[in-house]
């Protein structure tokens, strides 16, 4: 997505801009990607005629002709991925774009109601990412106060408890932030629990504006860390390497570059980076979760958002608890209904991919990881 589209697309209506980015439309675009064994270019280009039909730029109508000219294949396959391009990502956005995509994919041989399964899970979690987005913004995230005992029950009325602020040695609160990261990182990963994170989020806020080395260290920190993120491996300057929070970092930095991490760029890593192709909708949330706070951490203060303290955030607060990973259901980890293939089934896609790519290729290297741990 080149410039001048990408920031077109920021200014979309927040209702539009999130069934376009949230996570749920990251998950039906790889799925479009495995179902049609798309390259780098073609995802590429799949999304970009998706933003300019978000944009109206493209009419509707002219999508298959889109279709036909950037992926040439015969008729049948050029109308099966307009109607599944138009049923996973359009009939979500009819009333925006004032056309009838239904019938549209009528006149094309499919049926609608196909898709009415993933673009109503589209919209309820699109505004779910949106309403949790605005909610983290409009509520005030309030320092515990000193509570005075009740009169009442004989206490004197200004013995206030013993968990004040005013009692918690800064540098000491510092050092348990830094064995979060050291310690606990994946749990703060995999929380839902939103109470905590807000006050994680306000400490943390705190105490950087005031302690410059924990800043330094709290990035050094993420960017070395050897908490794993998955049992897969990822390929990193041409070799395999464990999926560890370090070298996930590493990878999106040598894909997207340096820069604070939006939305936009996000979404476009989780669904176009070869390392990210084979993760699954838990995976790339805790992912997603993981780039969003060492950005947020690295470019502190200005990743704070807004001119209004108490919507800042660091880490990410969770914004789909069902889905969050916990201790009992690690090792049974989600799919997507779309992901639903049985392994061989799934072994025998990906054994059909490899002929796609040459030998020693990064994308080679990873499905071949993938069929080894598959097999």
């Amino acid at each position: 997505m080149n410039n001048a589209l990408y920031q077109k697309v920021r200014a979309l209506p927040a209702q539009q801009l999130y069934l376009l980015t949230c996570e749920k439309a990251i998950d039906l675009s790889v799925a479009l990607t495995e179902r049609y064994q798309l390259n780098a270019e073609q995802i590429g280009a799949l999304s970009d005629l998706t933003a300019r039909i978000y944009l109206k730029e493209l009419r509707l109508a002219d999508l298959y002709t889109e279709i036909k000219r950037l992926f040439p294949s015969d008729e049948a396959m050029s109308k099966r991925l307009t109607c599944d391009l138009a049923g996973f990502k359009l009939l979500a956005i009819e009333s925006w774009l004032a056309e009838d995509v239904s019938n549209y994919i009528r006149s094309l041989g499919a049926d609608p109601s196909d898709y009415h399964f993933e673009t109503e899970e589209l919209k309820r979690l699109a505004a779910a990412e949106l309403s949790a987005d605005e909610l983290a913004k409009a509520e005030p995230v309030f320092e515990p106060l000193p509570v005075a005992d009740d009169p009442e029950d004989g206490s004197e009325s200004d013995d206030l408890s013993e968990s004040s602020d005013a009692e918690i040695d800064p540098a000491e609160l510092a050092m348990q932030f830094r064995d979060i990261i050291d310690k606990d990182l994946m749990e703060l990963l995999n929380t839902n629990d939103n109470l905590f994170v807000a006050e994680f989020n306000w400490r943390l806020i705190k105490l950087l504006t005031e302690d410059e080395s924990l800043h330094n260290d709290l990035i050094n920190k993420l960017i070395n860390s050897p908490k794993r993120l998955s049992d897969e491996t990822i390929v990193l300057e041409g070799r395999q390497v464990e999926a560890t929070v370090s070298n996930w970092i590493k990878s999106y930095i040598a894909t997207k570059g340096s820069s604070m991490i939006d939305t936009i760029t996000l979404s476009d890593f989780l669904v176009n980076a070869t390392n990210a192709r084979f993760l699954n909708e838990v995976e790339k949330r805790r992912l997603s979760r993981l780039l969003k706070f060492y950005s947020n951490i690295k470019y502190f203060p200005d990743s704070l958002v807004g001119e209004d303290p108490l919507a800042w955030e660091l880490l990410p607060l969770s914004n789909d608890p069902d889905d969050i990973i916990t201790p009992s259901t690690q090792s049974n980890r989600n799919q997507s209904p779309l992901d639903a293939n049985q392994p061989d089934d799934k072994l025998a896609e990906l054994k059909s991919l490899t002929r796609k790519y040459a030998e020693g290729s990064l994308e080679r290297m990873v499905i071949d990881e993938e069929i080894k741990r598959l097999s």
